[in-house]
């Protein structure tokens, strides 16, 4: 029995260490509330454009160069709420081992001091109620 409680108490404390190391297969993203990516546009042929087309490029470029940033800027703030999000959990999972191990560590203590005193187990008297068969 005092080595199954020492055994239970040894894995509890090395399971927390092997879940961390477990490699965790990667869930799909969520999708981002920035709306879909701009498109890139179709440049013109710098060597063979008129300048008409150079204008009209030109245009669209900085069409899209607006929207893009504005997407990139949007995806950069989801992510580093995300990481803040990561953080917090992450600081939450190790409060919690802490408190796993002190408590694992502190239980394998007393088990040990139990284990320690060497006690037999307590008798029942002789003539005790459960053994009295007027009861």
């Amino acid at each position: 029995m005092k080595l199954l409680i020492g055994a239970a108490a040894a894995a509890l404390l090395f399971a927390g260490a092997a879940m961390a190391q477990t490699a965790t297969p990667t869930a799909p993203l969520p999708p981002s509330s920035c709306g879909p990516v701009p498109t890139s546009p179709t440049l013109p042929d710098g060597a063979n454009a008129t300048s008409a087309q150079m204008d009209s490029g030109n245009s669209a470029y900085n069409t899209w160069a607006q929207a893009m940033q504005a997407n990139v800027q949007c995806r950069r703030a989801e992510a580093e709420a995300i990481r803040a999000q990561a953080d917090a959990r992450t600081a939450e999972y190790n409060g919690y081992a802490l408190q796993l191990n002190q408590t694992v560590s502190s239980w394998q203590a007393e088990v040990a001091e139990y284990n320690a005193r060497g006690q037999q187990p307590a008798r029942r008297e002789r003539g005790g109620t459960l053994t009295r068969p007027d009861h």
